[in-house]
């Protein structure tokens, strides 16, 4: 094979490797933020303005 074939091979397989990567992150965040959330959550409201004077 010529190194054009391999380099070719190789970029073809690395492409799929990576797409097969990110369908499993993307899966795993889409579940994390699909998920229920049980229980209470208490939060705290905070707002600011900050005017720096001379």
């Amino acid at each position: 094979m010529t190194d054009a074939t391999n380099r070719a091979i190789w970029l073809l397989t690395l492409r799929w490797a990576r797409s097969e990567v990110f369908k499993d992150i993307d899966e795993r965040v889409g579940a994390f933020l699909n998920r229920q959330l049980a229980g209470e959550w208490p939060y705290v409201w905070l707002d600011a303005t900050y005017l720096k004077v001379r």
